[in-house]
């Protein structure tokens, strides 16, 4: 129940960051999208089994998302915690807890792909796995969808960040 709960407040937050930002030409990807096709997190805990302060997780990656996928992911999750520290009116302040501090561990973890993606959206080792009525069943746009989104740092991208390989 947890982990679906900040499945769905990471959907959330990205999803604001878009419209914040008025970047709309990403908001037709996530129309399609649901928090359950995240990539979830597992809280750290220590050597005794006790949670960490202050608390970290590790990424649990959706096996389905390409590496273009989650790099538009945690550029927006940057974002969000780019505003949270430095907001830059009055209203956007956020008091309360801090973003979560989330890091790659390499998991890789099983979960519903959403239908109807661009092609680009899936990760291609994944689809190499489904046989050919799933493929089909994903009734994937046969085009390659725009990652481009600015970063944090000033640098425009298309999504792409140092991570393995599809």
């Amino acid at each position: 129940m947890r982990r679906n709960s900040r499945k769905n407040t990471l959907f959330v937050t990205r999803q604001e960051v878009l419209t914040k930002k008025g970047w709309n030409q990403h908001l037709g990807l996530f129309a399609r999208l649901k928090a359950e096709y995240m990539s979830g997190d597992e809280t750290d805990r220590d050597e005794e089994g006790k949670k960490i302060h202050p608390p970290s997780y590790t990424i649990a990656e959706a096996e389905w998302q390409s590496r273009k996928f989650k790099g538009l992911m945690r550029k927006l999750e940057d974002w969000h915690n780019e505003e949270w520290r430095n907001p830059t009116i009055d209203g956007d302040y956020k008091g309360g807890n801090g973003p979560r501090l989330r890091h790659r561990s390499g998991k890789i973890v099983s979960v519903p792909a959403p239908r109807g993606l661009w092609r680009n959206c899936y990760s291609k080792k994944w689809k190499a796995k489904l046989k050919p009525h799933q493929v089909q069943a994903l009734e994937m746009i046969d085009d390659d969808y725009d990652f481009t989104l600015p970063s944090v740092h000033g640098s425009i991208d298309d999504g792409e960040e140092s991570m393995e390989s599809d």
